[in-house]
């Protein structure tokens, strides 16, 4: 077990972008101690069920045609009597890779065309992990609330906090309440407690709430007070039942989750705790995502697995010079090597979970998913996912924003990236629902309160204060679908004011390194409380306004002509004009507006932007700014 000085080498970083550490307490230590040798407890329990899988080797095909590694040919019959009748693991691997019903869209082989071509991934793991698998062979894993998934999961735990320098394992200071889940025995039903000022490990819970289902559990002003007695347990749907199992088996005392720990019939305490969703799960120890697809209305987080193999499997007895190597399984026929996207990727609110937690352990349909600051992992790839299963760019955008934010790095990330990177968020954000329209910029409000540290900046009503003229050229994918909340109201320069998914993506050099701003902002207020379901907001601005059909030259092509995006249909063109926000090397970009009853109001109906140089709307190339005898236009946008 480590020393408290070698503990404090995992301790020592900083977290939303501090630069000063303090020493952690001796009672700081303690509990991580603590902590420790329950996980240690996890990762060397005694099998709950006695297999051979330990001693299963490849059947007499694979090990004749397939070792050592070399291009060998099996007949998919084969294959499914290795899978099931002799137990070979690897034929158990592919199995699992080509499922039948997907074998009509697998690539085929040119020269052999009813072949399909499956690579065995092989590789070593690090001396713990191998340990934890050699181990873990012994236990049944039927389903992924196995004794064998526990393993692997206090296995990720273990190394995160004391091998992982990016990830910061806090004593923090309990949120409002949360749930005390009881001990280990579960001798006692889980029961409400008041945090106050108490420092302790705790776990939150990230899922998809029934909205059909009976709400009874849920924690109100008539219930709030006989709750800090005793919870039964019974009364709990099976997903809170299995997370409160899972927060007892890693030895942790505490558990976070918003319908009992929100006084829901409270507009007031619902208010306070949607300002406090940052502290709350970036202080959490671990956040539990119950990911798996919802097969009927009260399941819980743990599925039974269908393959037949999910971890890397040990060839060492049948590798010429006896090395412990693995195979991996190559899932990238069956599309999820990297974590699938779940219902949870779909609702609002989970985003800002994803994105503060430091640590998520995923449950998915298959298996089980870590992910903190330093590794993301799976069971099929326990010592980190190949970057190349998860490429998805967006992906990548999300995962650099958590890192700031989360202070993953010893050096800030530049101004210019990070900004970047928190348009990917909105864009993402604006894709996913949400029951209540009221929450349009609430469930955004953690994510946006971490990046106003990084950013320096203030958050109005989804744009900020120094980016306001970039922030302003949002756009909207498909207005055809698009809609004005009825209950929620934002100001129309705000993406926050409509229901669809919108983009910050320009034509041409669309960074902000390369666009230049041509639009002066004179003044921006909104609403300081972003929980309310109206927010008032306008700016004043000072810039160029050109007709919608402006076309300049005369010598005009149909590549001059506006490009013009409308934020929803319907929209009379003949009322548009444009004001003139910023260009790049080949584009002018504009916004779309319509006058109101007050002289010199205007909404935001659209956004606009011609293939055209500046110069040709009166800017000055030379001094930087619009032309003397340019014509310019004071205007409020509301």
């Amino acid at each position: 077990m480590n020393s408290p000085e070698e503990l404090w080498i995992a301790l020592a970083n900083s977290r939303l972008g501090s630069i000063e550490t303090e020493s952690p307490s001796d009672e700081h230590l303690e509990a991580i101690q603590i902590f420790l040798e329950r996980l240690e407890t996890l990762t060397s329990m005694t099998a709950s069920v006695s297999t051979d899988l330990c001693d299963r080797k490849p059947c007499p095909r694979c090990q004749e045609r397939l070792f050592p590694l070399r291009t060998g040919t099996l007949k998919w019959r084969e294959v499914e009597d290795g899978a099931h009748n002799l137990q070979c693991p690897i034929c158990q691997f592919l199995f699992d890779w080509l499922p039948l019903e997907k074998l009509p869209t697998l690539r085929r082989e040119r020269d052999l065309p009813n072949t399909i071509r499956a690579v065995l991934k092989v590789g070593h793991l690090d001396p713990y992990m191998e340990n934890i698998l050699s181990v873990g062979c012994q236990y049944d894993d039927r389903t992924t609330g196995s004794d064998c998934a526990f393993q692997i999961a206090a296995a990720w735990m273990t190394t995160c906090i004391k091998e992982h320098s990016n990830c910061v394992i806090e004593l923090p200071v309990l949120p409002t309440r949360v749930l005390d889940v009881g001990p280990l025995d579960s001798s006692q039903n889980p029961r409400l407690y008041y945090g106050g000022d108490h420092k302790a490990l705790y776990f939150a819970l990230s899922y998809r709430w029934n909205q059909d289902g009976a709400a009874d559990y849920q924690t109100t002003g008539s219930n709030v007070e006989a709750y800090q007695t005793s919870i039964p347990l019974s009364t709990l749907p099976q997903i809170m039942q299995d997370a409160i199992l899972i927060t007892r088996k890693f030895g942790v005392r505490y558990l976070w989750i918003d319908a009992l720990c929100i006084i829901q019939d409270s507009e007031s305490d619902w208010k306070i705790e949607a300002k406090e969703m940052t502290r709350i799960y970036s202080n959490s120890t671990l956040t539990i995502s119950a990911a798996a697809d919802p097969t009927k209305e009260n399941d819980g987080i743990f599925r039974p697995r269908s393959r037949l193999h999910t971890r890397p499997f040990n060839v060492k007895s049948v590798w010429p010079d006896g090395s412990a190597k693995y195979v991996f399984a190559d899932r990238r026929f069956t599309n999820d090597g990297a974590r699938p996207q779940t219902v949870l990727d779909t609702r609002a609110w989970i985003l800002q979970e994803q994105l503060l937690s430091p640590r998520v352990l995923s449950y998915s349909n298959e298996e089980l998913y870590w992910d903190c600051l330093s590794v993301y992992a799976s069971e099929s790839f326990p010592g980190g996912i190949p970057g190349f299963y998860d490429a998805d760019l967006k992906l990548e955008d999300l995962r650099f924003f958590k890192d700031a934010v989360l202070g993953a790095s010893n050096h800030l990330p530049s101004q210019v990236r990070l900004y970047e990177s928190w348009k990917k968020v909105v864009e993402t954000y604006s894709e996913r629902e949400m029951t209540k329209e009221t929450d349009k910029v609430a469930a955004l409000l953690g994510v946006a309160q971490a990046a106003s540290i990084l950013f320096e900046d203030q958050f109005l009503v989804g744009l900020w204060r120094k980016q306001l003229w970039r922030d302003l050229l949002w756009w909207v994918k498909k207005p055809e679908i698009a809609a004005r909340p009825k209950n929620f109201a934002a100001p129309s320069w705000s993406w926050a004011s409509i229901i669809a998914p919108i983009s910050y993506d320009l034509r041409g050099d669309d960074s902000a390194r390369h666009i230049e701003q041509c639009i002066e902002v004179l003044h921006a207020e909104a609403e300081s409380d972003q929980t309310l379901p109206v927010l008032h907001g306008k700016l004043i601005l000072r810039g160029r306004i050109v007709e919608l059909t402006f076309q300049g030259s005369k010598r005009a092509s149909i590549t001059n002509l506006p490009r013009w995006k409308e934020d929803m249909e319907a929209t009379d063109f003949s009322e548009v004009v444009c004001l003139i926000v910023g260009f790049s090397s080949y584009y002018v970009y504009a916004i779309g507006l319509i006058a109101k009853e007050v002289e010199g109001t205007y909404t935001r109906v659209g956004r606009v932007e011609w293939m055209r140089s500046p110069v040709e709307f009166g800017w000055d190339e030379q001094q930087r700014k619009w032309a003397t005898d340019t014509p310019l236009a004071t205007i409020t946008m509301v």
